[in-house]
């Protein structure tokens, strides 16, 4: 949202902005997740794509078995996070669809493509801090230094921190501290965002 905020809201004056466990690429996140333990946020991030994109909407219509449309159907139930986390474990999202990679088709990768961060070419226009754990298990932690060494690369203040060892949930909760103390220097203006990748 910060890197398209001058275009919807450019009279915010934002300071900085935090964040961690970032999903950069939908179409690596998507195959990094399925099968595994947290399957079921790929299946719900497909869920997302489905609702606000006509035509991807029949694109997977038109391409999934009927057991696919019941895991739709039983996700978007009002699941709360835990039944989506923990609950579609070890699912294999594209066993649902009738043709073989699902994700190479034009209409999903036009979509997948316009939703990858950073995909304007445009530098952050805010400072940023990143964090990470290396042993991430839901989001791709290469992703998420790509992303940062890119938007250094155009000139942008992004420091990036990384965990050894950390996977996502653990990474999360340990950084509570981090995050309210980097917010806090963001606010006073003495926070390190300088490119340290």
């Amino acid at each position: 949202a910060t890197q398209l905020y001058k275009s919807y809201a450019p009279s915010l004056n934002i300071k900085g902005q935090v964040i961690g466990g970032t999903p950069v690429d939908l179409n690596s996140t998507l195959y990094f997740l399925n099968k595994g333990t947290y399957a079921g946020f790929a299946v719900a991030g497909v869920i997302g794509e489905y609702l606000v994109y006509p035509e991807l909407k029949q694109y997977i219509d038109d391409n999934i078995y009927p057991n696919g449309t019941a895991l739709f159907k039983d996700l978007m139930d009002n699941k709360c996070i835990l039944n989506v986390a923990f609950g579609y474990s070890k699912t294999d999202i594209f066993s649902y669809f009738k043709i073989p990679n699902a994700l190479d088709d034009p209409i999903a990768k036009k979509r997948l493509g316009e939703n990858l961060l950073g995909n304007d070419g445009k530098k952050l226009p805010i400072p940023t801090i990143m964090f990470h754990g290396d042993a991430d298990d839901v989001i791709p932690y290469q992703d998420a230094v790509n992303y940062a060494k890119s938007q250094c690369a155009k000139g942008a203040k992004v420091h990036f921190y990384s965990d050894a060892g950390k996977q996502h949930i653990p990474e999360e909760l340990s950084r509570g501290d981090s995050l309210v103390q980097w917010l806090d220097q963001t606010l006073q203006g003495t926070a390190d965002f300088s490119c340290n990748l």
